[in-house]
């Protein structure tokens, strides 16, 4: 029987953190990673066993698996960082439900490091960055989310075997810094014509189809890079909206073609004279950052 006071919910007992001295930090390792003296208290937070590890090997002290997402939510995020701010939010919402084993596993920083040990090979996107940013936000514990000294060190050392340099990462950095700027401004511009991003995209790609000024769904969906259902319900909206007409297909009688009305052109072409001075102002710096990518000189 635990002596500490019976609280009728986990969150009538989360001012107890308030004052918890936890001076050791919490942060995490991958279970193929050789232990460390450093790592205090190991934790092990995966719901499954990882493959080729034998539970001696490992060296943990406590395996929670409560602490692990739910198996349908690591199943829906499967490591795809697009869905990554979504699976936070989700995971978040799990945790404010596990309160007694979280508050259990901080008391631990009071005397050492605790250390979760996971087995995704994802350095950035994985669950036990998820949770020490929760840790870290919610009750403001001290945490060490790049994974530790150890992990330091296998970056480190990994960057070194490949020939990659911190020059390097800036120049693809700042390239992705500088396109990112580009197609902000390019969402911005669309919204301010009243047509969403993703419809300014199908515009352009249906009137810039190499060699006619119409596309099937499925070339649409291909030029987009988005699923085929997703392209029909696109094409449905914007038809709604009198940007796009369909077609029968002269060659082929069960295909449809989507061509742009005159209200869609008129759109596409006052967003492709914003685009092309936008580009010169921003397109040099850009062409020079990826000309200098690809002949891999970063000065």
């Amino acid at each position: 029987m635990s002596d500490r006071p019976e609280y009728a919910s986990p969150a009538c007992w989360l001012h107890e953190f308030d004052d918890l001295d936890a001076p050791h930090p919490l942060r995490w390792r991958r279970v193929y990673d050789a232990p460390s003296p450093e790592d205090g208290y190991r934790v092990f937070i995966d719901r499954l066993w990882p493959r080729g590890i034998k539970k001696e090997a490992l060296a943990m002290d406590a395996w929670a698996k409560d602490v692990a997402p739910s198996p349908a939510l690591r199943k829906w995020f499967g490591h795809r960082p697009e869905r990554w701010a979504e699976f936070c939010r989700r995971y978040r919402a799990e945790l404010d439900g596990r309160g007694d084993l979280l508050r259990t596993l901080a008391i631990k920083t009071r005397d050492r490091p605790v250390t979760f040990l996971i087995a995704a090979r994802q350095p950035v996107h994985n669950h036990a960055v998820a949770l020490l940013a929760y840790l870290r936000d919610k009750f403001h514990l001290k945490v060490d989310i790049d994974g530790g000294p150890a992990s330091a060190a296998t970056k480190a050392s990994a960057a070194a075997s490949s020939g990659v340099t911190k020059p390097d990462f800036e120049l693809l950095a700042e390239f992705r810094y500088r396109l990112r700027k580009f197609l902000g401004f390019s969402e911005r511009a669309a919204v301010a014509h009243g047509v969403t991003p993703h419809q300014y995209q199908a515009l352009l790609a249906i009137e810039g189809f190499p060699g006619r000024d119409r596309v099937t769904i499925g070339e649409l969906a291909e030029q987009m890079q988005i699923a085929h259902h997703t392209a029909v319900e696109l094409v449905n909206r914007m038809e709604r909206l009198k940007l796009v007409r369909r077609t029968p297909s002269k060659e082929d009688r069960r295909q449809v073609h989507v061509s742009l009305t005159a209200k869609g052109l008129g759109i596409l072409e006052k967003l492709y004279r914003e685009h092309r001075a936008e580009l010169r102002l921003a397109g040099p710096q850009i062409a020079d950052l990826l000309r200098r990518a690809v002949d891999g000189t970063p000065d």
